[in-house]
């Protein structure tokens, strides 16, 4: 009898292990009904068709998300997938009592701080997380040991003043953590690199903080300064004028100790100057040298002149037979010690102030690091002075910053055909869609053990993100990609319309920061490599 009550006791120990418990999920909320009941709006209903999305109407969408868990999920957004209709609101769930480590769900989105699922405790935000930039649901979730055994609500949150995207699915409390962000990369589907990956990313400059309300961050970039201090200019938009490629006309400047926190807003920085030939400043990418700091930026030409039928003799007109006039485009360079206070160098006609050369058919999105002992800008251009001609990434050399060589090709589009760049190709890309959704563009070149990257952007149409993703070329020769490449999927939810792009820390780390007009400021993560 003892060793009955032995073996029943054994039985009934394992059973109310932690083991046994990590195999016991609570499945709080998994819209298996399709409905929301019990859930609770403040604001405006911003889900598709106003309740979860059922798999037979995910299934017409070109850009149909995987991840999700049974027949039904959240989503904000229209129809077909993409993009809400601008709806402001939070739903919050039933209370529910947190009696595991974790509580995890599945999650995809579009960054921006107001769009985001957040765990409320007494009315108070305890915990938040935003998609990511992930187009198919991934799992994440929160460690809540912490607030074990009390009331809590999970809600979702849209209340951005820009087009967004958020998806949820599968709320669940488990001893068992999500994957954590330096094992991301390590994951393979779809949407993951297996070379490199962000990790969560945080906003570090929000639009808000700048001083015009209608006021929206396009394009940031940052550098590290000869003052010791983290130093960032943003290309700035009208938020309700974000579709006038014409407009921009400013660039602002903040300045942080810390890449990752801690940033100040220090004002306008640049603005055009007519009297030198400038129409716009777009695309800025800033360096230093010997104590001063560099802007590069495009500064005139024709952005885009609408759809016109192209000529029966064009090769590659861009798309179903149609063509539009841009460029060419001059690149400018502006100097300053301080950051906020530039003057234009370059030429020395002092009506063309600080422009360096023009590029035909167009030149945008310029990049410049040292290689060896010269200088070398890479940038999106294409292979000859025509409209038609094949996209690619050229290169001018330098050895003073001001006076550059002729183009040359670090890589060309290889692809055949006129294919219609909006449907899905398989491993054919159409060749030279028009120039602000180019396969060849955003380019930023790193050197990694022995190998050259180059990384470029937005490239292929069949991922959930549209354009909005990286590919990297690797080679031994930073000066040409198209003979030695090896392309890997890289960073498919890194929104590269913003230029989006690496950087090292002064502690020899990884990051990658990120911001466009719809991303509500400039954002960082840590960048995660498996090579």
């Amino acid at each position: 009898m003892g060793s009955v009550k032995l073996i029943f006791s054994l039985i009934l120990s394992f059973f109310m292990s932690p083991l046994f418990s990590q195999e016991t999920d609570i499945v709080l909320f998994d819209f298996e009904d399709g409905d929301l009941t019990g859930w609770n709006w403040e604001g405006e209903n911003f889900l598709v068709s106003g309740k979860p999305v059922h798999t037979n109407q995910i299934s017409q969408w070109h850009r149909a998300p995987i991840g999700y868990k049974g027949n039904y999920y959240l989503e904000t957004g229209h129809l077909e997938g993409r993009h809400s209709n601008n709806q402001k609101g939070i739903l919050r769930s039933p209370k529910f009592k947190i009696t595991k480590n974790h509580l995890n769900f599945y999650l995809a989105g579009e960054l921006h701080p107001n769009v985001r699922v957040f765990l409320e405790l007494d009315g108070k935000v305890v915990e938040e997380a935003f998609g990511n930039n992930f187009y198919d649901l991934f799992l994440r979730g929160w460690d809540v040991t912490k607030y074990y055994k009390q009331e809590a609500r999970l809600a979702l949150e849209v209340q951005s003043n820009t087009r967004s995207l958020i998806r949820l699915d599968h709320i669940y409390l488990s001893d068992i953590a999500p994957p954590n962000e330096q094992d991301w990369v390590k994951i393979e589907d779809r949407e993951r690199s297996s070379l490199v990956a962000p990790g969560e990313f945080v906003y570090i400059f929000k639009n808000e903080q700048l001083v015009q309300e209608d006021w929206v961050i396009e394009r940031a970039n940052i550098v590290y300064g000869p003052d010791n201090k983290w130093h960032l200019f943003g290309q700035v938009m009208e938020a309700s004028n974000v579709w006038d490629v014409r407009q921009p006309g400013k660039i602002i400047h903040a300045v942080s100790d810390s890449l990752s926190n801690g940033w100040i807003y220090k004002g306008v920085a640049m603005e055009v100057e007519k009297e030198f030939g400038e129409e716009f400043l777009i695309d800025p990418f800033v360096i230093v040298d010997k104590n001063y700091f560099y802007m590069f930026y495009v500064g005139s030409g024709q952005l885009w002149s609408g759809w016109y039928k192209a000529p029966e003799e064009a090769v590659n007109p861009w798309y179903l037979g149609n063509s539009g006039d841009f460029g060419p485009n001059s690149m400018f360079v502006a100097r300053s010690v301080d950051g906020n206070n530039w003057e234009r160098v370059g030429t020395a006609n002092p009506r063309k102030r600080g422009k360096i050369f023009t590029e035909k058919p167009f030149g945008l999105a310029p990049y410049i690091l040292r290689i060896h002992d010269q200088w070398v800008m890479y940038y999106a251009s294409a292979t000859n002075e025509t409209v038609y001609a094949k996209h690619s990434i050229g290169y001018r050399t330098s050895t003073d910053l001001i006076n550059w060589s002729n183009r040359k090709q670090a890589l060309v589009d290889w692809s055949e055909g006129n294919q219609n760049p909006l449907e899905s190709l398989g491993n054919h890309k159409p060749a030279s869609p028009w120039p602000e959704h180019s396969f060849f563009t955003n380019p930023v070149v790193i050197k990694r053990g022995d190998k050259w990257h180059l990384w470029v952007g937005p490239i292929d149409n069949d991922n959930l993100s549209r354009y909005h993703c990286l590919r990297i070329y690797l080679s031994d020769n930073p000066f040409s990609f198209t003979d030695h490449y090896a392309a890997k999927n890289i960073n498919k939810r890194v929104f590269v319309d913003g230029g989006g792009k690496p950087i090292q820390d002064v502690d020899g780390n990884w990051y990658i920061y990120h911001t466009n007009s719809m991303s509500g400021g400039v954002w960082v993560a840590p960048l995660f490599w498996n090579d």
